[in-house]
Parts: structure tokens; sequence; C-alpha cells
């Protein structure tokens, strides 16, 4: 049985550490651009990124639109619950 070269056991432990970092690096990169693009364009991040989505603004990155597309559906979801509460709300308070 052969032994692995020397440092192997070094990469395998140092890959999952710099994976995370990296990754966290790259977030708030894309946030950061997020960020400045919405504040060139005069409009809230949120409403930035739902454009994008949308289409009506070109992606800063397609990996960007395809991670936030789940996050502006949920969005998007919570805000018709919102709506549908609010007319529940009205149509109880006229009733009384």
């Amino acid at each position: 049985m052969k032994a692995p070269p020397r440092g192997a056991g070094d990469k395998v432990w140092i890959q999952p550490v710099s994976s995370p970092l990296l990754s966290l690096t790259r977030i708030i990169q894309s946030l950061a651009e997020i960020a400045s693009q919405a504040e060139k364009l005069k409009v809230s991040q949120l409403q930035l990124v739902e454009k994008i989505i949308e289409g009506k603004i070109p992606d800063i990155k397609p990996p960007i639109k395809k991670k936030l597309v789940s996050f502006v559906k949920t969005i998007k979801a919570l805000r018709k619950l919102d709506e549908e509460v609010d007319i529940y709300d009205n149509l109880m308070c006229a009733g009384h």
C-alpha cells in the first residue's frame, strides 16, 4: 500500500475552507455591483433585481439572475399574500 504524496492532505483540508471564503467574496462583490447599479438607476436594489429577472434591465452577471429567480418569486408570492390579507381584512371590517 502506497502512502499519498506529501502535502496531499493539506490540499484536502485547505480546499473546503477556501471554497466558502471565495464564495462569500463573490457574493459580496455581486451585492456591491447590485447596490452600485441600483444607485445609478435611482431604484431600490429589490426593484433592480426584479427588473433583471423580468428582462427589463440587462443582467450584471448571468449566474446572478439564475440565483435570484427563486428569491424574486418568493417576494412576489409574499406581496400577493399581503394583498389578499388586506382584502380579507377590509371585507371583515366592512361587515361589522
